[in-house]
């Protein structure tokens, strides 16, 4: 996910970094977009609690209808009326359930579809809350940038799990016959060819990974250290499957315009392959780089 502007471009969903007082400041200038782009997000919403809704309630009667059959299984074993009510209920339950079914799976992928179209919408304006609004509450700086990711992005959540069988697995045969999740802070991950280190690496199954690396030092950021971080995360992508690849590049002293430039560029792979973030690390803070789609 690259960051930018609001807006969808070449099919991806571009990061802005927000100024409140910018927008404060524009007052009425923006009274013809933000309004129109608001009034769009919610209204993909309110379809998909509709669809939601509609589902619930035939949920609802269904479970109704499972527990009159048990409350009448249960009755027939000393009411033989009990049993010509139960098998009624069994046929014509039954069949109401067949056709009904049938319509809640179309509704219930639609609401599941128009629920994702309002998650991306919305992913522009949640990273700079999530980065540029919120000040740094959790240390080391490797966890809190984790927490923020992980709140981004709900499938990373099952990086975390650390159940027992999962450990297991994870000892005698990681990634061979069962697909684990996985967590690690300032941490090598094994590749193809190299072993690179990643302040932040999480394999959430097979649905995505993440690879955060941060650069210190006083000089900001250069191409070369951004075109390495390419190659390592692609090296490393070669040992595992993902739907979604997340890349972030966390620098102390900002991005130098040949990196910002070569991220802006068709140059790289990143926009192809995986999303990427450029963020710089503040006293008490983040700051999202906007770029480019190309």
């Amino acid at each position: 996910m690259v960051a930018g502007d609001p807006e969808v471009c070449s099919g991806s969903v571009l990061k802005p970094s927000i100024n409140l007082l910018d927008v404060a400041n524009q007052g009425h200038e923006q009274a013809d977009s933000l309004p129109a782009a608001s009034i769009e997000v919610h209204e993909r919403l309110w379809h998909a609690v509709s669809d939601i809704d509609g589902v619930l309630v035939w949920t609802q009667w269904v479970s109704v209808w499972l527990f009159s059959l048990a409350i009448l299984g249960f009755l027939s074993i000393y009411f033989s009326l009990a049993r010509l009510v139960g098998l009624l209920d069994l046929i014509f339950g039954g069949i109401l359930f067949v056709i009904t079914a049938a319509g809640n799976l179309v509704t219930s992928r639609k609401a599941r579809r128009l629920l994702d179209e309002w998650d991306e919408a919305m992913l522009p304006f949640l990273y700079s809350v999530k980065f540029e609004m919120l000040p740094v509450t959790e240390t080391p700086r490797e966890r809190d940038i984790w927490d923020r990711y992980k709140s981004l992005h709900r499938n990373l959540r099952m990086a975390e799990k650390s159940d027992p069988i999962s450990r297991a697995f994870r000892r005698t045969a990681p990634g061979k016959f069962f697909i684990t999740s996985e967590l690690k802070f300032n941490s090598n991950v094994k590749g193809r060819k190299t072993s690179p280190e990643f302040n932040v690496y999480a394999k959430a199954e097979d649905k995505v990974v993440l690879f955060v690396r941060r650069f210190g030092g006083s000089a900001p950021t250069s191409r070369i250290e951004l075109e390495q971080l390419e190659s390592d995360v692609q090296d490393c992508l070669k040992r595992r499957n993902a739907d979604e690849v997340l890349v972030g590049a966390f620098s102390a002293a900002g991005f130098s315009p040949e990196a910002i430039a070569f991220a802006n560029s068709d140059e790289h792979l990143i926009a192809e392959e995986f999303d990427l973030d450029l963020v710089e690390e503040k006293g008490n803070g983040y700051r999202v780089v906007p770029l480019a789609s190309i």
